[in-house]
């Protein structure tokens, strides 16, 4: 069963501190409590919209029913990708942050990141998705595919991810609990 109610709470408390992701291009590695890999609990979504360093992962104890949830918005397989994506921009408000539709070269503040969210059309009905994140600090679009743990890099934002992962929209996240640089 997803724990999303723990998972929601261990979010609120990073957040609230006034965290943004910091990873840049580091990889998912070590292992958590209980001997699980990191990267194994570390999807595309939690990549790029929350963005923790391995070492955040680790102390905050995240569990596989917690790391779960960061896959599953669905709840039939022939949802379309906007109830989907609903679902998911509720799960990032959820946390504590807010998320707007932005342009692809929309500036950023230092409180806030880019995403960008791709479907996939396959099996059947189902719409798969996938997400790269914005690093500032070296102006590459990141990849993190599944469970595994090494980041791809791209330099410009691709229209296609995977050959099979279509662009369907670009997010600006923002935290409103860190000061941005005009405050």
């Amino acid at each position: 069963m997803y724990d999303r109610e723990n998972l929601i709470k261990k979010l609120n408390r990073v957040y609230k501190r006034g965290y943004v992701p910091s990873r840049n291009l580091s990889n998912y590695s070590g292992f958590s409590f209980e001997g699980i890999a990191v990267s194994s609990l570390y999807n595309c979504f939690a990549h790029a919209c929350c963005g923790w360093t391995n070492d955040m992962i680790i102390a905050s104890r995240l569990t596989c029913e917690e790391s779960e949830y960061f896959g599953n918005f669905y709840d039939n397989f022939s949802e379309p990708p906007e109830v989907i994506e609903k679902r998911i921009l509720k799960l990032v408000n959820d946390a504590g942050l807010e998320i707007v539709p932005c342009q692809q070269n929309a500036l950023l503040k230092n409180n806030q990141w880019k995403v960008a969210l791709y479907f996939k059309d396959g099996y059947g009905k189902f719409n798969n998705f996938h997400f790269l994140k914005y690093e500032p600090k070296n102006n590459l679009w990141t990849s993190k595919f599944s469970h595994y743990s090494v980041i791809e890099t791209f330099d410009t934002l691709p229209q296609c991810y995977d050959d099979t992962y279509k662009f369907y929209n670009t997010y600006k996240i923002t935290n409103p609990f860190a000061a941005s640089e005009n405050e």
